[in-house]
């Protein structure tokens, strides 16, 4: 899967090669209508040829074949206290898709720990103060290649709902050693599911393969590592 910089996304939903549209873009030049994003030359953005719709303006792209899609945007200025990311959900099927049947993780490193990570969610649109969202940190034994820890985010009974191709919109999390430890990796570009920031990526939302999906519990979108 690869994003294209055809349309980077909007306060409201995708832009397409032909038009764009605030709320819910409808292309004219790109995604099959099975809601698969596919891109050529750049990043950030989609071609779309069915149109698609985003409640959150995130631009996540969907995934043919993929009932859920996890986006991300890069990230920078890693250290070893807190590891900053800000994750969107797309049903990327063609029908509903509650959010609570729906759990995402953040593979990373944890070094030193004798104080646990916690966990603070500075913003989700569709989740006021982080209310309905669930959270809990795993740990991964043996360790595999680029995390001995992951971060699992999941939603309460009481979650919308996302209809085809909506978006949850952002939600950015921010997860630290307790008592302000030195919890982390000394390079956090090294974990499974960092994505660093670059000529190429932008700050702009991106299909995140390494930060992984499911549904009820099944994998759904991207690849655990090994």
């Amino acid at each position: 899967m690869s994003t294209g910089s055809g349309g980077l996304t909007g306060s409201g939903g995708l832009t397409g090669n032909g038009g764009t549209a605030t709320g819910g873009a409808t292309g004219s030049g790109g995604v099959k209508a099975s809601g698969g994003a596919t891109g050529t030359g750049g990043t950030g953005g989609t071609r779309a040829t069915g149109g698609v719709s985003g409640s959150g303006g995130s631009g996540a792209a969907t995934c043919t074949g993929c009932k859920v899609t996890i986006a991300s945007e890069c990230q920078s200025g890693a250290d070893t206290k807190t590891i900053h990311v800000t994750v969107d959900v797309s049903d990327g099927s063609l029908g509903a898709l509650p959010l609570a049947a729906v759990t995402l993780r953040y593979w990373f490193v944890l070094g030193e720990t004798t104080d646990p990570p916690q966990l603070a969610i500075d913003f989700a649109q569709m989740f006021q103060g982080g209310k309905g969202i669930t959270s809990k940190f795993v740990a991964v034994s043996p360790a595999v290649t680029g995390a001995n820890e992951y971060l699992e985010i999941g939603f309460s009974a009481g979650a919308p709902t996302l209809t085809m191709f909506e978006d949850s919109g952002q939600i950015q999390l921010r997860f630290f050693g307790a008592n302000n430890a030195n919890s982390f990796d000394l390079d956090q570009t090294m974990d499974y599911s960092y994505r660093a920031c670059g000529a190429d990526a932008s700050t702009s939302f991106t299909n995140a393969p390494h930060i992984t999906g499911y549904i009820n519990g099944v994998l759904a979108w991207g690849t655990e590592p090994s």
